[in-house]
């Protein structure tokens, strides 16, 4: 009989040679430590993959909402696609001058150096300020058809007259504006300019004219002063580059414009810089709530295109929709279409083509289409055109050089001798006409038209003028 301590003896130990051998822990000959490394390379290449999927996925979406910038090369320097080209464009030289603008002239034969004109909706050039020999020409935006109707005004508005008042040429503008007061409306002073210290102050080569501005207040003709940027888009990056900046940039102009005792003033800002896009706008939307605060009015001039956000720098800067808000009136420069070579200033499919665009961005009657008053000539001994006006395309005919009318019922002047050509294209009142019928016929809520600029025209333009306004009353 067994023992009953014999339940609590210990077993014997098994032999040595039996005994089961001690391992690290396996699964089909792989460690642990091997496994767990693996392991962790899933989950990391998992997502990874995710990651992956996510940028691929929503990378062009963010692509797409980011502004669009000129290329430092555009890959086309043609501004009609699929071979559409009423105006000869796609047989220029694409090397060729960019530069165009309208300014002091003194007469078409003079010998002495003419310094370059103020420049003024030099559109087609990408930065305005390179040398246009290193730029070439960029890209128009491409015509968008769009209905002219789509943003009626809201009441009737009685179109406005306006125009614009030169620092040069001060003895011809200011006969012209003292026999045609009753007819204007508005009158822009283009004599200011943004300092690099923020202040503002007269451009350095203008000349103030007095008696314009005393017989602008007897005949109670809105006074705008515009206000430019000296030609510098980094100044005026600089001002806009923090909100505090902003605010304090729109505090004095607003304060300026007290003191002043005007009406209200135009930021004429050019050029500008694509990235400054939202930060102009919101500048806009400062300087507006502060003008109004005084009891004065904003105005904005903008380069002409048919697209948002635009083709280059100057017009992507320029939220038509956002600046149409804020803005009083919104002046579109349809001027300067023709640049590289001899060309019409104002095509009147692309009059129609930028304010069919415009009138659905922004409220019709905040709408102020500048028109042109003066032409350009192109000159063999010159490597820009220089402006051209009634007068001394009248001085050109008298020596011998030979009148001609384009499609666009805008006249020109030709002259060849040696083997050169030389041509002038300029405004009358058969070519104002046109465009007026264009913007009365197919824009009838048009806030008013503005002319660039005074002094210039061909007298009988004021005829025209007068019977558009008495037909609007």
């Amino acid at each position: 009989m067994r023992n009953h301590f014999d339940l609590y003896k210990k077993p014997k130990p098994t032999p040595p040679e039996k005994q089961p051998e001690k391992r690290s822990w396996q699964w089909q000959g792989l460690s642990f430590t091997t496994w767990t490394v693996l392991l962790f390379l899933l989950i990391a290449g998992t997502a990874s993959a995710g990651v992956l999927y996510f940028v691929n996925r929503w990378a062009p979406l963010v692509e797409m909402a980011k502004p669009q910038h000129t290329p430092a090369k555009p890959s086309s320097t043609r501004p009609f696609a699929g071979g559409d080209d009423p105006y000869g464009w796609e047989e220029e030289d694409d090397g060729g001058d960019t530069d165009a603008g309208s300014g002091p002239f003194p007469s078409p034969d003079a010998k002495q150096p003419v310094p370059p004109p103020p420049f003024h909706n030099r559109w087609h050039s990408p930065d305005q300020h390179t040398p246009p020999d290193h730029i070439g020409r960029s890209r128009p935006s491409p015509p968008v058809v769009a209905p002219p109707t789509a943003n009626p005004p809201s009441s009737p508005v009685q179109p406005k007259v306006a125009v614009y008042v030169p620092y040069w040429e001060t003895d011809t503008a200011t006969v012209s504006f003292q026999q045609h007061a009753p007819s204007i409306d508005t009158a822009y002073f283009f004599w200011y300019e943004l300092k690099a210290d923020g202040t503002i102050g007269p451009i350095s080569s203008a000349k103030g004219n007095e008696k314009i501005l005393t017989l602008a207040r007897q005949r109670q003709i809105d006074i705008i002063f515009s206000l430019g940027n000296g030609w510098d888009p980094k100044r005026l990056h600089y001002w806009l580059a923090t909100a505090d900046r902003r605010h304090i940039l729109a505090q004095r102009i607003a304060q300026w414009a007290e003191r002043q005792q005007i009406d209200g003033v135009e930021l004429n800002l050019e050029p500008l810089l694509a990235e400054d896009r939202e930060r102009l706008s919101d500048f806009v939307a400062l300087a507006s709530r502060s003008l109004h605060a005084k009891r004065k009015q904003l105005h904005i001039s903008v380069f002409p295109k048919t697209r948002e956000p635009g083709g280059w720098s100057g017009q992507i800067a320029q939220n038509w929709q956002q600046l149409g808000r804020h803005a009083d009136k919104v002046n579109i420069m349809t001027f300067n279409y023709s640049q590289n070579k001899p060309g019409p200033g104002t095509p009147l499919t692309w009059l129609e083509t930028v304010l069919a665009f415009a009138v659905t961005k922004m409220p019709v009657e905040k709408i102020q289409v500048v028109l042109p008053w003066t032409g350009q000539l192109w000159r063999t001994d010159r490597t820009y055109p220089g402006p051209l006006t009634y007068e001394s395309a009248q001085m050109l005919l008298r020596k011998g050089w030979s009148l001609r009318r384009d499609a666009n019922h805008e006249p020109y002047l030709v002259k060849r001798q040696e083997g050169k050509t030389e041509t002038g294209y300029f405004q009358d009142t058969v070519s104002y006409n046109a465009k007026l019928n264009v913007i009365i016929q197919r824009f009838p809520g048009i806030g008013g038209v503005a002319h660039w600029y005074i002094g210039t025209e061909d007298p009988k333009v004021w005829t025209l003028i007068e019977q558009a306004k008495q037909s609007n009353r």
